[in-house]
C-alpha cells in the first residue's frame, strides 16, 4: 500500500478522531468541575461598603450629630453683622465663635452708651439676603451677652466666643444664631437685630 493511502482521509478516521476529541473536552470539563470547593450553605456574599456615616444615631440630640456648621449674620431689625461658627468642644459642650463681629442702633432709641445683646440659638430659620427674616421667634435658648457700646467706633469685641456646656437645653433642631438687644425699656427688649441661618461647615 502506498504512503498517499495510509494518508488518504476516510470517514471512519474522521468519526474516530471526533471521538477522541470530545473525550479530552469532557475529560477536562470533569476535572475543572471537580476542584471547585462545595458550596458553604452558611457563606454569605460580601457585605456592602459601610457608609461613613453610619455610625451617627439619627435620634441622637442635635448638638452630637450635626455640628459643625456656620453662617453670616444678617440684619435684621436693625444692624448686624459676623460669622459665625459652631463646634463640638469635648465629648458634651459645643462652642459658638463669631468672628468680624458687629452691631449698631440708633442712639436715639434709648440712651447712648454701653448696652448688652443676647446671643440665642433658635429652631427657626433665618432667610434672606441682604435683610433677613427670623422665621420662628420661640424655643430660642440663650448661650452669652456681649457689651455694646453704642458711642464707640467698634461696638463690640470683633470676635466674641461662648462655651456651651449644658447643650441638652438647646433647641431639638437648631436652625440659627439670633442676636437680640437687652434693654430696660420692654419697648425694645428682646428686640431683633441680627441673625444667621446655619448650614453644615466645610
Amino acid at each position: 500500500m502506498s504512503d498517499a493511502r495510509r494518508r488518504r482521509v476516510t470517514p471512519r478516521r474522521v468519526a474516530l478522531a471526533a471521538g477522541v476529541v470530545a473525550f479530552v473536552v469532557a475529560g477536562a470539563a470533569l476535572a475543572v468541575v471537580s476542584s471547585r470547593p462545595p458550596d458553604d450553605p452558611h457563606r454569605t456574599s460580601t457585605p456592602a461598603a459601610t457608609p461613613v456615616d453610619a455610625g451617627v444615631d439619627p435620634t441622637a440630640p442635635w448638638w452630637e450629630r450635626v455640628p459643625p456648621v456656620e453662617g453670616d449674620l444678617l440684619p435684621i431689625n436693625r444692624y448686624a453683622a459676623g460669622h459665625v461658627t459652631i463646634v463640638r468642644a469635648g465629648d458634651h459642650a459645643l462652642t459658638v465663635r463669631i468672628d468680624h463681629f458687629n452691631l449698631a442702633w440708633a442712639t436715639a432709641e434709648g440712651s447712648g452708651g454701653p448696652g448688652e445683646a443676647r446671643v440665642v440659638l433658635s429652631a427657626g430659620t433665618v432667610i434672606g439676603e441682604r435683610r433677613g427674616y427670623w422665621s420662628e421667634q420661640r424655643g430660642a435658648a440663650t448661650v452669652g451677652t456681649v457689651q455694646v457700646d453704642t458711642d464707640a467706633r467698634h461696638r463690640v469685641p470683633s470676635t466674641v466666643e461662648f462655651r456651651v456646656d449644658d447643650p441638652d437645653r438647646l433647641p431639638a433642631d437648631v436652625r440659627s444664631v439670633v442676636v437680640l438687644r437687652v434693654s430696660d425699656d420692654p419697648a425694645l427688649d428682646g428686640e431683633v437685630l441680627g441673625g444667621a441661618a446655619l448650614l453644615p461647615a466645610d
